[in-house]
């Protein structure tokens, strides 16, 4: 039995919709549609404002039950003010970064919004990523902290920042590829806070096998940026083969790696819709040279990652990526299906990709009955 609601949310979350697009939409669209389900996908997979624009678009939201109409509505709104926020913070950011004459690389959904996207309501993101150079870190780490930034975690119940200790901030610092995040409340959104995450590397570091598996030098990054002005502030980002790239290790690491992250059995978001969407419209939108990206590709050794992400955004989306490019990498299309445990032995999903997409009740009982998760 097809999963019409599944279905429903694959063909509207695109930012150009075809002919054939826009009426299967309307097929899909009907009072035998479970309408829970699709919001849920919906919210799920972040994707709201991207569905949400689309039925607007067709005049088809009268569809809707008005529970649902209303709260798409709200999601909407509630990204919008979020978004406008954070882009008012990165201003203060990255104003502070030029006047300590450091170059920090805007990554993901904060640059995406505005350069991809063309409207920061469109993509929805919690946090701000950069790309920093680790030897940067200490100054970074004192300009922020000037701005009311502290390191630690967030309790939205209380609405606390929870200072980390010091041993787990050097350890983080040392061996993963990141910083612990920057938290700083908004006093004008309560139970929202503005989040930085700082990276010094491209692929998650997680244990020691990850740390070894794929490496790249991110002064290769630095050395290639370029600048852009996002919203009146002037911000360093990624060259377009070197931006695919980085959205393609981020896509493999969260996919991967899963089990360590802690929020996962809560979430169960390893595999997200809106990560296939970042990629699919990047691919559309931006001139790519797949030579150079399969050059970087081979001498880096990063033709698994590379693979397994643009082969996920295929299989579950009309994305246009060159058969040649593909068979080049030379890399088993069953990979897609692959995940680590924590002894770091891989592993092989029984669940197909579009079931660990839309039944995240399903994969949990899987790793659940696999004994990896209690």
């Amino acid at each position: 039995m097809k999963d019409i609601e599944a279905l429903l949310v694959l063909k509207a979350c695109s930012l150009k919709l075809s002919e054939d697009e826009s009426n299967e939409i309307k097929r899909y669209l009907t009072d035998e549609m479970n309408a829970g389900k699709f919001l849920y996908y919906c919210v799920h997979h972040r994707v709201v404002p991207l569905v949400w624009r689309n039925l607007e678009k067709l005049k088809i939201t009268s569809r809707l039950e008005s529970t649902v109409r209303r709260t798409m509505r709200s999601v909407c709104a509630d990204v919008a003010h979020r978004n406008q926020s954070f882009y008012k913070e990165i201003q203060k950011v990255n104003h502070a970064f030029s006047q300590i004459g450091i170059k920090a690389l805007l990554l993901k959904g904060a640059a995406l919004a505005p350069l991809l996207y063309q409207d920061i309501t469109l993509r929805e993101f919690g946090d701000v990523d950069y790309l920093i150079r680790l030897e940067d870190a200490t100054i970074i780490k004192e300009a922020l902290l000037r701005l009311g930034y502290v390191q630690g975690s967030y309790n939205p119940d209380t609405q606390q920042v929870i200072p980390v200790k010091r041993k787990e901030e050097i350890y983080r610092q040392m061996h993963t590829h990141e910083l612990v995040e920057f938290i700083k409340p908004n006093p004008d959104n309560p139970g929202f806070a503005f989040m930085i995450d700082l990276n010094h590397a491209i692929f998650w570091r997680t244990d020691k096998l990850s740390r070894e598996r794929f490496q790249i030098d991110s002064e290769i990054f630095m050395n290639n940026a370029k600048s852009v002005d996002i919203l009146g502030s002037k911000v360093y980002t990624m060259s377009p083969e070197h931006m695919l790239l980085q959205l393609c290790a981020h896509f493999y690491s969260e996919a991967v790696y899963f089990l360590w992250d802690k929020d996962w059995k809560r979430n169960k978001s390893e595999v997200c819709l809106y990560r296939f969407c970042d990629i699919r419209e990047f691919i559309n939108a931006l001139p790519v040279d797949w030579k150079l990206l399969l050059d970087l590709c081979r001498l880096h050794q990063l033709e698994e990652p590379v693979y397994f992400s643009l082969a996920s955004v295929r299989n579950i989306l009309d994305t246009d990526v060159p058969e040649a490019f593909m068979n080049a990498l030379h890399v088993d299309p069953r990979v897609i299906n692959y995940f680590y445990g924590l002894d770091g032995h891989r592993l092989e999903w029984e669940l197909s990709l579009f079931d660990r997409l839309f039944h995240p009740w399903m994969k949990y009982e899987e790793i659940q009955r696999r004994g990896m998760i209690c």
